[in-house]
């Protein structure tokens, strides 16, 4: 069907035909159905609306073809009659963002410089970034998207025993029999070094310090060979290379310096400061307690004396058995290789007592004081090089400098360098002693004269040997008695 229409509607319903319309100046309504429109519109204004409500099939296989000649056409909005709602196809924009919310990035073709993300070119990048090293492998497996870093180096043990600690050595590992743990005693040692802790509260630092299955507890060993011994003692403290190396039981020593307390096999509350100082006679493990020796091998060769002093370079070096004695300085009672058994003796002075051996409860102040006595007993000697003659002289006393005592239970008062020409014993505020003398005579205040004193007190009586009689003084002139 072929019509032409001039300035009028026209609703056609066509079916399985080709209709050409040729419209002027006249809007054209029309529901088609299967079918073809060919229009050919002059010079007037068109609008072409297909209602989708009033179609009953699809369109296939038709042509619509629409040719505009000297026309020009209609924004869709300045259209009468025509709204959104009933044309769903035109374009706004809640339409357009119900549209793109069904959408994802898989719909969008991707551009040739910005890429989207994924997992593997993320994968794909970090495996062209890394770059592998000197002995070192990078494997990359793009399917299980895996990448493996290992080392091309071949494993090797380095030299040492089992429990060598390895270090790094200008690059390579190596071993040193000096630096080793020992797993079942805990026991870490580094050169001559162990550090290690057994017992309760105990602390060893040092090689073979301490012993590793003591009991004992407080504790503490610093130094070669310290405390190796110890087992069940307690509240020890050895410092110094083989400080109390050989005790085992002993309790609250201490012994700080080279060997100090070494050979203290069971004593306690010892004081041991200075190389040897306490060491204890090795051919005869040391017992003695309570002991104090302070200085270079003070107390060197003590074996079983107890509560003793001695302070001071060789101080009661061969004190032995000897037991609460007293040497203050150098060399006081140095004694006899054999050992000193004298007790109760006090030296205070260099090489005060240096001899003694047996001699007991002797007292001896002053540089030397005391020097030769041996086996002498009981003494008081006082003053620098006051001594006696031999050394078995006991009960003596001797106050002075440089004096020589000879005989058992005497009393000696002055020094050997000077005349002693006076004696004054209890001498009071008045000047009249109780007891005074001269070269010649003794005179007791109360009538006592013993000698021949030229004067005296009145009352004074004198024997005078010249003339073989008893005399009196009577405040001027001696008097014979008969």
């Amino acid at each position: 069907m072929t019509s032409t229409i001039t300035n009028t509607s026209i609703e056609a319903t066509v079916s399985e035909t080709t209709l050409p319309v040729s419209v002027n100046s006249s809007p054209i309504n029309a529901t088609i159905s299967d079918g073809s429109i060919n229009a050919t519109i002059t010079p007037t204004s068109m609008a072409c609306h297909v209602v989708s409500q009033q179609l009953s099939s699809t369109i296939t296989d038709t042509t619509i073809e629409v040719q505009m000649l000297n026309s020009s056409l209609t924004q869709h909005g300045q259209l009468s009659g025509l709204s959104g709602d009933d044309h769903p196809h035109y374009h706004n924009d809640a339409r357009a963002l119900t549209w793109l919310g069904s959408r994802s990035s898989d719909d969008l073709p991707e551009g040739g410089a910005n890429y989207y993300y994924t997992d593997e070119k993320v994968d794909d990048r970090v495996a062209t970034l890394l770059t592998a090293g000197s002995n070192i492998n990078l494997t990359y497996d793009d399917g299980a998207g895996s990448l493996t870093i290992d080392n091309t180096l071949t494993p090797t043990s380095p030299a040492g025993s089992t429990g060598n600690i390895q270090y790094n050595n200008a690059g390579s590992f190596a071993a040193s029999s000096g630096f080793s743990y020992d797993a079942t005693n805990e026991k870490i040692t580094i050169g001559e070094v162990e550090l290690f802790a057994t017992g309760t509260k105990n602390q060893f630092v040092g090689n073979n310090s301490g012993n590793l299955t003591m009991s004992g507890s407080y504790n503490v060993a610093l130094g070669t060979d310290a405390g190796t011994d110890l087992s069940t003692g307690s509240y020890n403290a050895y410092m110094g290379f083989r400080a109390g190396y050989n005790a085992t039981t002993g309790t609250a020593n201490i012994a700080i310096g080279y060997a100090a307390g070494e050979n203290n096999k069971t004593g306690s509350y010892l004081l041991c400061l200075g190389p040897f100082a306490g060491r204890g006679k090795s051919s005869s493990l040391a017992t003695g307690g309570d002991n104090s020796f302070i200085g270079y091998a003070a107390g060197q060769y003590y074996t079983s004396c107890s509560q003793s002093i001695a302070i001071g370079s060789l101080a009661g070096r061969y004190i032995g058995s000897a037991s609460n004695n007293i040497f203050i300085g150098r060399s006081s009672g140095y004694g006899p290789s054999a050992g000193m058994t004298g007790q109760n003796n006090i030296g205070l002075g260099a090489d005060t007592l240096r001899n003694i051996t047996s001699g007991e409860e002797n007292i001896c102040i002053g540089i030397r004081a005391g020097r030769y006595l041996e086996d002498g007993a009981s003494n008081i000697l006082i003053g620098k090089d006051c001594d006696a003659a031999t050394g078995s002289v006991s009960n003596a006393i001797a106050l002075g400098n440089d004096l020589t005592i000879s005989t058992d239970a005497s009393f000696t008062v002055g020094s050997s360098s000077a005349t002693i020409d006076s004696l004054a014993i209890g001498v009071q505020s008045s000047g009249n002693p109780l007891i005074s003398g001269d070269s010649t005579s003794i005179v007791t205040r109360g009538g006592l004269t013993l000698g021949e004193p030229s004067t005296a007190p009145e009352g004074t009586i004198r024997y005078n040997t010249t003339t073989n009689k008893f005399q009196g003084y009577d405040g001027t002139s001696w008097v014979d008695f008969h």
